[in-house]
This record gives structure tokens, C-alpha cells and sequence, in this order.
């Protein structure tokens, strides 16, 4: 009897504890920010431009307002002086500064294998380089000597730790000759923040003339659907690296985060044609649509959003997004894509993501030390100045979830004067090329009275794919 019973016993009750399974609802994300605990300087949001600038198209002031930026990253490349000089008065009209680089030395100065043979003719270079552009006026605030001097010459001229050591106090050397004391020297610009000990290998082969010649640290963030997957956990593993090298040679240096983004282009099951590599004519994943690729989603667009705090939590002050809009060339003769505007001039969902959060952080913010996030379904960022405090939440899974934001140690009482939110309006249909649609509006928020804890707290829900951005300041 028990035999053959037992069976639709097991079945009846696993179907009870399925359905109350359905009824009990996820725990909201506890998320905890102690206001008394600071950590850097948030200097400004930076991004990558070509100094040619010559799309009709495209609006470059209004699109570097919008995200509040403060520095480029810029090189003369095919640009003429005149077009250069547009550019600059743009962006000194918006008060940005120059961080100017080079893609690979003059052929002069490398060897066959694309390794850099002539340091002191290279670094002559340089201040030659300098020199033209303040002839021009238009002298760089800061210049990177080479852009990810560990390719190893295979997309840049490679330069050695020990090289890369010489060259750094070589440069300086000529610029404080000729006069350019205020041009600083950012690197090493490495291409990851921990890709076979990079970051330490160039970072240690510096000797304390080379660290006082830098006056900024840089490194490129590419580990994200590189390295590993999972954008802000992947940060959060790869960081380390990166840091230690930096903190052992000179913590006191800001970090410029000269290139970051993300590599990944699934999301949740999906593949969308890889934005360094799409094809106009099938051979990627089945995609056969000049242009498009995964820049262009909503998926793309929130991890991004969560990068970006990831790296301002770790200790970077000045991010550079790659890059700020597509250039006609590069997308049609290099097949690249990655651009928050495109070639129409539209925002790109990835834009209108990160213009919630950057267009309420403040050049001089503080960042709030962030909590233990690891495990949890949501990432946050909170950063203070003066009387305002930001918090920004990131929901990059495919579920919704809610979250309870509490604010410790305040010393003051506050109210919430601002709530936006990012979240997807349209999926476009990748078959036919058509970029998602984000929508971006303000939300109804209630802070909790200040406790005797010294503490506030408000309440979010997050659906799948979507970010928060709560803008608080003193005041009753």
C-alpha cells in the first residue's frame, strides 16, 4: 500500500511547497552607507574624443554638457590644426582639460616587431609634440606617452617596464626644459587592471624618479567580458591588483581610468554583435546589420551605469567613458561602434543611463565608502558634497528587486530634492538593427524620520535591467 501511495504522497507536497514558494517574496537588499566614512575625490567624469570632430551631425557641446564632462582624452592623429582648435574651443568654453596621447610612436622610434628601439628620440618627441601644440594654443593640460604600452606591439607600440621607466624621466625631463612644468604625465595606461600581473610589472619597474615624474596613475579597465564576467564582482576581483602596485609607489596620486566600458556583449542569454568587431555583412552570430552592435541595448547601457560605480568605489576620480560618440570612419572602415551618440546624432541608451547619475554628482564630491556588496542582486555607489548626498543603485539582473537604503551617521537632517530612474521603454529588434529605447523619469520617494540610531532610510524597487539615482541635501 505504502508503495503504491508514496508517490502522489511526494507529489502533493511538493506542489504545496512550490506554491508557497510563489508566495513568499524575495527579502528586499539591505544597503547601508556610513556618511562619516569618505573615501576620494570625485574630479570629473572624463571620455574619449577624436579631435576632428567634423560630424555635421553631431552636437559636441550639448553632448559633453549633458554628461557633465571635465576632461578628454584626445590625439592630433589625421585631425588638421583648425579642426583641433574648434574642438578646443569648445571644450575650453566648458572648462575641460586635455589628456593627450598617441596610438604608436613615429616609425622612427620602433623596430620591426612594433617594440619601441629610440627612447631618447621618442621622448624628444614628445616635448616637440608639446611644443606644437602650445604654438597652436592649445598646450595639453596632460599628456599619456602611450596608449596600453603592454600590447607588446601588436596594437600599439610596445614599451617594456624597464623602457617605459626611462622614457617616464626622459619627458619630464625635456618638458621642464623647455618650459612645460605645468604639463603632467599620466600613466602607465596599461590595457587592464589585472591581466597576467601587467599592473604590477610596469607599476614596480618604476624607481622614485619615474614616480615623482608621473603626476597622474592611469590604467584601462577591459577585464569586464575579457578577463571575467559579472561587471561590478568582476571589478570588485580584478581591482586589487592594480591598486596595490599604485599604493606601494605613491597612493597619493589621483587615478585616471583613461579607458572603461565593458567587453560584454551577452546579456541574460542574449549575443548582440560585438561593438570593437561588428560585421556589416553576416559572420556574427547571425547578425547581418551594418552598425549595429551591443552598444546599442539597454543591457549594455545598465552595466555600464554599474561599472562606473564600481570603479568611483574602488578609488578611481576621473573615469573616461570609451568613447563619447561614433566617428563616420571608424565604424565604416574599422568596423567599430562604441559610442554613446551615434552617427544621427541620437543619445544611445547607454547616454541617457549614465546622464541620471553624472549630471548630479559635483566636481569635488567625496565618495561615500561603499558597503559590502558582495552576493547581493544590487550594486550602489554614494558620494557627498556639501550639503548633498547622492545615492545611485544598479539592477543588472533579469528579476526585479527592492531594496532598503539606509544613512548612517548624518550630522545633519535631510530630505530627498531629487529620485530618477533608468529603466527600458522598448526592446528594438536586433535582427533588424534597431537600438533599445530607455526611458528616464522621476519617482516618488518617502524618507523615513531620522531615528535615535542617527540614522534615515527609504524604500526602492528595482525592475530587471534598471538603475536609481537619489539626490538628497539638508534642509527640513
Amino acid at each position: 500500500m505504502y508503495a503504491r501511495y508514496f508517490p502522489l504522497t511526494l507529489i502533493i507536497f511538493f506542489l504545496f511547497i512550490l506554491q508557497g514558494c510563489e508566495e513568499v517574496e524575495d527579502s528586499p537588499t539591505s544597503i547601508t552607507f556610513d556618511l562619516s566614512i569618505t573615501q576620494q575625490e570625485f574630479m570629473g567624469f572624463g571620455a574619449q574624443i577624436w579631435g576632428y570632430n567634423d560630424n555635421p551631425r553631431v552636437d559636441l557641446e550639448t553632448i559633453l554638457k549633458g554628461l557633465n564632462i571635465r576632461y578628454v582624452r584626445i590625439m592630433r592623429e589625421s585631425a588638421t590644426w583648425d579642426q583641433l582648435a574648434a574642438t578646443r574651443q569648445v571644450t575650453d568654453g566648458l572648462g575641460i582639460q586635455w589628456v593627450t596621447m598617441i596610438w604608436s610612436a613615429p616609425p622612427q622610434f620602433r623596430d620591426e616587431r612594433g617594440l619601441l628601439r629610440d627612447v631618447n628620440g621618442f621622448a624628444d618627441w614628445w616635448v616637440s609634440e608639446v611644443a606644437e601644440f602650445d604654438g597652436h594654443n592649445m598646450r595639453p593640460h596632460f599628456i599619456e606617452l602611450m596608449n596600453e604600452p603592454d600590447s607588446d606591439g601588436n596594437w600599439s607600440t610596445g614599451i617594456d617596464p624597464p623602457t617605459y621607466n626611462t622614457l617616464v624621466k626622459a619627458v619630464r625631463q625635456g618638458l621642464d626644459e623647455r618650459g612645460f612644468v605645468d604639463v603632467g604625465i599620466v600613466g602607465p595606461g596599461l590595457t587592464h587592471l589585472d591581466w597576467d600581473n601587467h599592473s604590477g610589472r610596469w607599476i614596480d619597474a618604476l624607481d622614485e624618479e619615474a614616480v615623482q615624474a608621473l603626476a597622474v596613475w592611469s590604467t584601462h579597465s577591459w577585464d569586464d567580458g575579457d578577463l571575467c564576467r559579472g561587471g561590478a564582482g568582476c571589478i570588485e576581483r580584478q581591482w586589487p591588483s592594480f591598486e596595490s602596485a599604485v599604493t606601494a609607489q605613491d597612493p597619493a596620486k589621483p587615478i585616471f581610468l583613461t579607458e572603461y566600458a565593458t567587453k560584454e556583449n551577452t546579456f541574460h542569454g542574449m549575443t548582440y554583435p560585438h561593438p570593437d568587431r561588428y560585421m556589416d555583412s553576416g559572420g556574427n552570430e547571425g547578425f547581418e546589420v551594418y552598425y549595429y552592435s551591443a552598444t546599442f541595448t539597454h543591457s549594455y547601457a545598465v552595466r555600464v551605469f554599474e561599472n562606473t560605480l564600481a570603479h568611483l568605489n574602488n578609488g578611481v576620480n576621473v573615469p573616461f567613458i570609451w568613447q563619447l560618440v561614433d566617428e563616420p570612419t571608424e565604424v565604416e572602415y574599422m568596423k567599430k561602434s562604441w559610442g554613446l551618440v551615434d552617427l544621427e546624432g541620437n543619445l544611445k541608451p547607454v547616454y541617457q543611463a549614465l546622464q541620471t547619475l553624472l549630471s548630479n554628482i559635483s566636481v569635488g564630491a567625496k565618495v561615500v565608502g561603499p558597503p559590502m556588496q558582495t552576493g547581493n542582486p544590487l550594486y550602489a555607489g554614494g558620494f557627498i558634497h556639501q550639503d548633498r548626498v547622492i545615492i545611485a543603485i544598479a539592477n543588472d539582473d533579469d528579476q526585479a528587486h527592492d531594496a532598503t537604503v539606509y544613512l548612517t551617521q548624518l550630522g545633519r537632517k535631510l530630505r530627498i530634492v531629487e529620485s530618477v530612474a533608468y529603466r527600458l521603454a522598448q526592446r528594438g529588434d536586433p535582427g533588424n538593427g534597431e537600438a533599445d529605447t530607455g526611458q528616464v523619469y522621476p519617482l516618488n520617494i518617502t524618507l523615513a524620520e531620522e531615528n535615535s540610531a542617527g540614522e534615515c532610510s527609504f524604500s526602492v524597487s528595482l525592475p530587471a535591467e534598471s538603475t536609481i539615482t537619489v539626490v538628497l541635501a539638508a534642509g527640513p
